[in-house]
């Protein structure tokens, strides 16, 4: 039996009264998805109480459903607790997946193009390979490393009301991701260079980014709590200057 993988970077985020369409790339080796002959899709909320259940359909090849707006109604509770769970059959073989989901009030876009890379980089469709189309896979890619990396150190990516914000962090790691995939074509040089160097200013603009977080969950942005650091505070204290015993202070 073969051993599967999903291409879920990310837990899905489902906005309330608004209609999501999810989708599960499953991948049984090689670099297409396997289609699956039949699936099923539920929804659970934090009660595991179902929220909608159906039959999959196939797009392309991967399973994909469509939650309708009425089933996220405006009253709901916001959680993050939900989650998805996809049975799919292969043959004889059937498959549960999960995956991680959030009720939110609002969700967070992408605000990095292609047309801004090549603002900022005025030669990438000259020097881009020609097996490669589009900067859109790297864009994705880097948008997902840095929800993972806001999930990761305990911030809710949804909860950010000032999405621009985020436009040179996401631009530095997708032309960092973009050459050092180049590097790959002509080895060490320029491009492994220019990799490091949107790194480093990667590094610097996730150091320097300040959210208007929601952290009432009111979606408004006066409520909003400005100037948030996206990276964790970390509390430390000094070792006190004198320890106390029984028999009086001793210096530490």
């Amino acid at each position: 039996m073969p051993t599967y993988s999903v291409d879920s970077q990310l837990p899905s985020f489902y906005e309330r009264a608004c209609s999501a369409t999810v989708s599960l790339p499953v991948y049984a080796g090689g670099s297409s998805p396997v289609v699956a002959d039949s699936g099923t899709f539920t929804l659970y909320d934090i009660t595991k109480a179902v929220v909608v259940t159906g039959a999959v359909t196939f797009v392309g090849g991967v399973a994909t459903y469509t939650v309708a707006a009425a089933s996220l109604p405006a009253t709901a509770p916001l959680s993050g607790f939900w989650q998805e769970e996809w049975v799919l059959t292969f043959g004889t073989h059937t498959e549960t997946f999960r995956r991680d989901a959030y009720l939110c009030l609002r969700l967070l876009h992408n605000v990095v193009t292609e047309t801004m890379l090549v603002r900022r980089v005025s030669d990438l469709a000259a020097i881009r390979p020609p097996t490669i189309t589009s900067y859109e896979p790297y864009i994705q890619e880097a948008w997902g490393i840095c929800q993972r990396t806001l999930l990761q150190d305990g911030r809710r990516p949804y909860l950010a009301m000032n999405d621009y914000a985020f436009a040179d962090w996401v631009c530095a790691l997708t032309l960092e991701l973009a050459f050092r995939d180049f590097a790959t074509y002509s080895g060490e040089g320029r491009f492994s260079t220019e990799a490091e160097k949107y790194r480093a200013d990667a590094d610097k603009a996730f150091d320097r980014l300040k959210l208007e977080y929601d952290m009432s969950e009111q979606n408004v942005r006066s409520a909003a709590i400005s100037g948030q650091s996206a990276q964790p505070v970390i509390y430390t204290n000094y070792s006190p200057a004198s320890a106390y015993r029984m028999w009086g202070p001793r210096r530490v």
